[in-house]
């Protein structure tokens, strides 16, 4: 099971001022951008 944990996303790029509002326009968009945290969570208590 793999789900990336958008809320971690990092941009390389010369402007990290850019950088860093992309990263947070992208995991605005997502419904859940942590779902990542928690379903490795999960599936760690439940094994």
């Amino acid at each position: 099971m793999a789900e990336p944990d958008w809320d971690a996303l990092a941009v390389a790029d010369v402007d990290v001022d850019i950088s860093r509002r992309f990263a947070r326009f992208v995991a605005g968009r997502v419904r859940n951008p942590t779902v990542g945290r928690s379903a490795q969570c999960v599936v760690f208590w439940a094994a």
